[in-house]
C-alpha cells in the first residue's frame, strides 16, 4: 500500500475513534495496567543494565494518544515529557488525563512521517502501537531522525504488535503487523543497534504477540 494511502486510511480511522482509554486501546482498556507495569520493568531494567543513573530529564511519547503512556510511565521517571500525536482531539485530552501537569512539555500535532525530534534533546523516545501505520521507508527515515534526537546515553524504545510468520495488513485502518525479523531489518537499515528485546507477558491469547525493542 502506498505511503500516502496508508497515512490517509489511518488518519480517517482514528478520527472516528473516541478520545478515551477504551478508544486508544481498541476496546481493551483492561490491558493498560499489565502493559504499563511491564513497560516500567523493561525501562528500569534497561537503565540499570547500562548503568544509567542521571538521564531522567526529558522523554518523548510518540503516537501518544491521550497520554496513557505519559501518565502511566514516563512522568514517573522523567522531568518533562513531550508528546506527538496526529489527532488533535487526542492531544486535547492530555491535560485532563495526565495528572502531573507541570511535567507536560510540548504537544505536537503531527504524523510521525513528518515529525523531526529536536537534536540531542531526549533521554528516551518511546514509540508504542503506532509504527504499524508507517511504511518501511517512512519508518526507517523516522528512526534515523529519532536517533539524532537522542542524548548521548539515550534510548529508542519500540513496543509493538508482532506477527509470528508473515506481514499482516489490517483492512480497517491500513496498519500492518511485521514479524520480529522484519523489524530487525528495519532497525539495521536505520543503522540502529538492538540492545534488548523482550516479549510482553500476560496478554490475552487472541491478540498479537507484543514485543519491546530497546535501540540506540
Amino acid at each position: 500500500m502506498d505511503s500516502s494511502v496508508k497515512h490517509h486510511k489511518a488518519s480517517e480511522y482514528w478520527k472516528k475513534v473516541p478520545a478515551t482509554l477504551e478508544g486508544v486501546l481498541g476496546g481493551y482498556p483492561e490491558l493498560t495496567k499489565v502493559d504499563l507495569r511491564s513497560s516500567k520493568n523493561f525501562l528500569e531494567n534497561l537503565l540499570k543494565k547500562f548503568n544509567i543513573t542521571d538521564c531522567y530529564d526529558r522523554a518523548l511519547d510518540c503516537g501518544a494518544g491521550i497520554g496513557r503512556v505519559t501518565q502511566g510511565l514516563l512522568v514517573q521517571l522523567y522531568n518533562k515529557v513531550d508528546l506527538v500525536e496526529m489527532c488533535q482531539k487526542f492531544l486535547d485530552e492530555v491535560p485532563k488525563y495526565v495528572n502531573s501537569a507541570e511535567k507536560i512539555g510540548t504537544l505536537y500535532c503531527s504524523s510521525l512521517q513528518t515529525f523531526t525530534p529536536q537534536k540531542a534533546l531526549y533521554d528516551v523516545i518511546w514509540i508504542q502501537w503506532v509504527v504499524n501505520y508507517l511504511a518501511d521507508a517512512d519508518l526507517v527515515s523516522f528512526l534515523i531522525r529519532c536517533k539524532l534526537g537522542l542524548k548521548q546515553n539515550g534510548f529508542i524504545i519500540i513496543k509493538e504488535n508482532v506477527s509470528s510468520t508473515q506481514l499482516v495488513t489490517d483492512s480497517k485502518d491500513g496498519g500492518m503487523t511485521r514479524t520480529a525479523e522484519h523489524f530487525k531489518k528495519v532497525f539495521k537499515a536505520a543503522k540502529l543497534v538492538l540492545l534488548v528485546e523482550e516479549t510482553q507477558k500476560n496478554f490475552p491469547k487472541e491478540l498479537f504477540l507484543v514485543k519491546m525493542f530497546a535501540l540506540r
